[in-house]
This record gives structure tokens, sequence and C-alpha cells, in this order.
């Protein structure tokens, strides 16, 4: 077996109505609101009203909201290049995934590809490493 050391500091808000608490997280992490860029898939998020929700939260606890949907299954590169493209330069401070496993890989490629001057497929193709990346 190989010695090592594993730290994955990761806060999980569940049950019902934990939707409302994103704002109140988000200042317990970001300190101060800002521009926080929501990532969600289709037209689910909007019919459940959960992306409506997390959106409210985090404008009153005074955070700006910048929404992107259409992450799809399995997520592409392409999607989380132009994404990192649109917002790199509108200060976005954190990234908030409204939706499963795709929305959540989606986000964390974005966090790390917005702190990284190369291309974020670096990561995946192992010619980096992530050193730093937005909250997510």
């Amino acid at each position: 077996m190989l010695n090592f050391s594993y730290a994955n500091p990761t806060r999980l808000v569940f049950g019902r109505s934990a939707e409302h608490e994103v704002g109140r997280v988000m200042t317990s992490i970001l300190g101060r609101p800002g521009k926080v860029l929501v990532l969600f898939g289709g037209g689910s998020a909007h019919r459940t009203g959960i992306l409506e929700a997390v959106e409210d939260s985090l404008q009153e606890s005074g955070f700006a909201v910048i929404e992107m949907g259409g992450v799809q299954p399995n997520p592409r590169m392409g999607f989380v290049r132009d994404t990192i493209d649109w917002v790199r330069d509108q200060g976005i401070r954190a990234v908030v995934a409204v939706g499963g496993g795709s929305v959540i890989d989606t986000a964390k490629a974005v966090a790390a590809g917005l702190e990284y001057e190369g291309d974020a497929w670096d990561f995946f193709a192992g010619r980096a490493q992530v050193e730093r990346a937005l909250p997510v």
C-alpha cells in the first residue's frame, strides 16, 4: 500500500428547501457577494422551479447571477470551452451547478478552466494538473 494524505473539502446541503439556502452557503464560502455562474442542463431545471429558487436565493443574498443552460449528458468539451470564453472576463467568483452529474462535472471543468491559462482539455489529457479552481 502507498502512503498518502487526502483532503476533499466538500459541503453537501440536503433536505427539503435546501435550494433556498444556496445564497447563505455561498456567502459563507466567499465572504461577500459577487458574480456567480449558474450552470444547468435543459428545461427540467426551469419546469421544476429549482433554477428559479436557487437564483432567487443567490440574488437575495446580494449575488449577481449569470445563467448558462444547455449542459448535455456526457458533457461536451466544446461547451466547457465556450462557457469559459464567455465568462472569463466577467469577474465570476464561483460556479453553481443546478442539476445532476453532467452539470456538476461541467461546473468543475469550467471552475478549473477559468483559473488556468491554457485549454481545460489539458487536465483530462494529463498535460496539466488543477492547481486552482473557483468554488463550485
